[in-house]
């Protein structure tokens, strides 16, 4: 797999994760948040780890094959 772009919803926003996968499992480089809001809600754990739950949905994998954000 190579560089990856890919757009998610998560938390009522939209983001941008730029990443590919290495060793086995994807490593996000960058996560970007679109549009002109901004973050009314902090960024935490939980958010983290559902912006890990939605890109290993869009890219059909397992939650575990995500590396943590």
């Amino acid at each position: 797999m190579g560089i990856s772009r890919i757009t998610i919803e998560v938390g009522g926003y939209n983001w941008r994760v730029h990443g590919n996968k290495r060793g086995g499992r994807f490593q996000s480089d960058l996560v970007e948040l679109l549009g002109n809001e901004r973050l009314d809600v902090p960024l935490n754990r939980k958010l983290r780890l559902e912006l890990r739950g939605a890109v290993a949905k869009f890219l059909d994998l397992e939650i575990d094959e995500v590396k943590p954000i």
